[in-house]
């Protein structure tokens, strides 16, 4: 796995495709989930968690599909707003083949204070824990954080039980103890998910 420095040395290098996208998206072994494509008006979105984006790509599901906005089709869509997007705009070295014109497209991202950012993501995604994922990071904090055995972050009820105590400064400390590039998108830092743009 590449480290930051790595990254920013391939970063530096891109300046030589000149918006040859094929190239940037190719030389990235993860598929580029956060690059969004809308051939009709070229444009390439490079989306980052906890900017509003579900607010963004609820409008262009809305543009893009149709839906009215209470529609029961709208709510499924929102459900998980990236896959209904996966098929239409989701920019991929296959696509990027496809569109000469996406070598002129006008490429956007939206950043955020990455202090309230985090406390966003922490409130949504330990306070408010909703399922599978959550309890994991619940878990890592308890295990790396608060020094629990194996065994104790194991046991789903005791987790259950002190998941409410998690506090800002415990998640803050997990960050610190983890790579960024290991980070959950919700918190990872926007320049690790801005790539290749």
């Amino acid at each position: 796995m590449d480290t930051i420095h790595d990254r920013i040395t391939k970063n530096c290098e891109i300046d030589r495709f000149k918006n040859n996208w094929v190239e940037l998206v190719a030389m990235y072994d993860i598929p580029p989930h956060h690059l969004m494509y809308d051939v009709d008006r070229n444009y390439v979105w490079v989306t980052v968690p906890k900017i509003a984006s579900s607010n963004l790509k609820r409008v262009i599901i809305k543009e893009k599909f149709g839906y009215a906005e209470d529609s029961d089709e709208m709510k499924q869509a929102m459900l998980q707003p990236h896959l209904t997007l996966k098929s239409c705009c989701l920019l991929t070295a296959e696509v990027a083949r496809q569109y000469y014109s996406l070598q002129r497209a006008f490429t956007f991202a939206f950043i955020r204070n990455p202090w309230t950012r985090l406390f966003s993501a922490y409130k949504d995604k330990i306070v408010a824990f909703k399922g599978f994922e959550d309890y994991y990071y619940i878990r890592k904090i308890l295990f790396t954080v608060r020094g629990w055995t194996w065994e104790e972050v194991k046991n789903d009820e005791n987790v259950k039980a002190v998941a409410g105590t998690i506090t800002f400064i415990d998640f803050l400390t997990m960050l610190a103890k983890t790579d960024a590039e290991n980070y959950n998108d919700h918190w990872k830092p926007w320049f690790l998910l801005t790539q290749p743009a």
